[in-house]
């Protein structure tokens, strides 16, 4: 397994907007997530749903912390 490369992305939530809103977004536009301000957040592995997470400054980087393992459905 070493040396091998896999997406990981932590998904701050979901929303819908047309097209029409889409193009009209600027520098300061809010869009409202799914997702709860203090909630956990998905953490996606490979493509795959895995872990739940909080994200946040790890020694002055972009990070998250994971607080629960996701079960995969058999």
């Amino acid at each position: 397994i070493s040396g091998t490369n896999t997406d990981i992305v932590a998904r701050l939530g979901r929303t819908k907007i047309s097209v029409e809103e889409l193009l009209q977004l600027k520098l300061g536009d809010v869009i409202p997530l799914d997702t709860e301000i203090n909630g956990d957040i998905d953490l996606h592995v490979g493509g795959s749903r895995s872990f739940k997470c909080k994200p946040g400054i790890i020694k002055n980087k972009k990070g998250v912390v994971i607080t629960n393992s996701i079960e995969k459905e058999v």
